[in-house]
């Protein structure tokens, strides 16, 4: 397939091109004493080409390398930190930006938001400890480094980190206004609306296609030493409903476990969230991320399409996402990918 990128999509091609070339392993020690930026950070809007041109930059590098989402990351480093209590927290960020460089000497960081003040306090220090030992990191976010957990409790402990990103690193803004994961949406329907007979029958078939209803089994999923239980699943498949995914205390690294698990997932009976309802919105919004990075197979029902499942709550910023995202989830590009 050939993909035509937009001028500011060329740009940033460009720059990551040249960038690549001096992240050879043979001249990565002498990038951090030339004093050129040691990383860099990658702003735009939603379906801007942000991953996919990271993604083209990550499979150019011939160096150790990593390739992660920013809640994975996260959960990777809180595993570590949960093991490793009592430890003092210097010496843990210390001794987990090492394994890190053991690993990877250029580290990629997709969809970078910082959401509460734990997050604030690891990931700053984490990444001035790994440019320290001389990793390279890339970031990739909607979020101009400024603006990054703005409003956040306690954000003054996290601005020395924002000076870090602008002294340390390239700031590169892809001011891209169109969402070309819009262009691929598919022909087939994985995303039924409205919630009705036919919708429910097609979901039906789906059911009947992909799993045996009779050899359906309840699943207990080990989340951070707690039990998570889907009571409908079938191999690597996952049949459950709003109520179970969004209504319940799940949290972002229940759906991370979640959609590792299960190839599939067939999610029935979305209703119009009330823009009161900031809970289920969010749940929603966290679930369809991880479905989406994790590039899991969704079949799911909802009551309207989703640019109206959700209006004007304290989320309408981030809901465009999950609208744009469950758009390509049902798109021919992304379900053959898979």
């Amino acid at each position: 397939m050939t993909i035509t990128l937009d001028s500011a999509q060329a740009e940033l091609s460009s720059h990551l091109g040249s960038m690549s070339t001096l992240l050879k392993p043979s001249l990565l020690r002498s990038l951090f004493k030339l004093g050129r930026p040691t990383g860099i950070y990658i702003y735009g809007t939603v379906g801007s080409g942000k991953t996919m041109l990271s993604r083209a930059f990550f499979e150019s590098l011939k160096c150790k390398k990593l390739f992660v989402h920013y809640q994975d990351f996260m959960q990777e480093n809180h595993k570590f930190f949960h093991a490793n209590m009592g430890a003092s927290k210097h010496d843990l960020i210390s001794k987990l930006a090492a394994s890190y460089k053991k690993r990877a000497r250029v580290i990629c960081i997709d969809e970078f938001e910082i959401k509460d003040i734990t997050d604030a306090m690891i990931v700053g220090q984490l990444i001035e400890a790994l440019v320290k030992v001389k990793v390279f990191v890339l970031i990739t976010t909607n979020t101009p480094p400024e603006n990054l957990y703005k409003d956040g409790l306690q954000r003054e402990l996290f601005m020395p980190f924002i000076d870090f990103l602008l002294q340390k690193f390239d700031i590169f803004p892809l001011k891209s206004e169109h969402d070309y994961r819009m262009d691929r949406v598919a022909t087939k329907r994985r995303m039924l609306y409205p919630l009705n007979d036919a919708t429910r029958a097609d979901m039906s078939e789906v059911m009947y296609h992909l799993t045996d209803v009779e050899h359906w089994t309840e699943r207990r999923l080990e989340v951070f030493g707690r039990e998570l239980v889907l009571k409908r699943t079938y191999k690597t498949v996952l049949i459950s409903d709003f109520a179970e995914l969004c209504q319940q205390m799940l949290s972002y690294n229940d759906y991370i476990t979640i959609c590792q698990t299960f190839h599939t997932i067939i999610m029935e009976n979305v209703p119009i969230i009330s823009h009161e309802n900031t809970d289920e919105a969010i749940r929603f919004i966290n679930f369809i991320d991880n479905v989406y990075f994790h590039h899991n197979t969704l079949f799911i029902s909802m009551e309207t399409k989703p640019e109206k499942l959700y209006v004007g709550g304290k989320r309408a910023t981030e809901w465009k996402r999950t609208v744009s995202r469950l758009h390509e989830i049902e798109s021919d590009t992304y379900f053959g990918a898979h």
